[in-house]
């Protein structure tokens, strides 16, 4: 049996919680919950004569609910 020539791998996360200081502010504390969610991805193709290929994707992104600015 071919070993395969195309490998993947990958992950998603997702988590919540809650800043006191959204921005890091000295004079305006905005507090907010907020959840977080990415993702990690990567494809290689095992080397077939001289060339191989690897790929790889990462995202990740935060929304507060009630922090003004930073969602307007």
């Amino acid at each position: 049996m071919a070993p395969p020539s195309w490998i993947g791998w990958g992950s998603v996360q997702t988590g919540f919680g809650f800043r006191d200081n959204v921005l890091l502010s000295q004079a305006s504390e905005e507090r907010s919950g907020f959840v977080r969610s990415g993702i990690d991805a990567t494809v290689w193709r095992a080397p077939q004569g001289r060339a191989d290929f690897l790929a790889s994707l990462k995202a990740q992104g935060t929304h507060y609910f009630s922090a003004r600015t930073v969602n307007d």
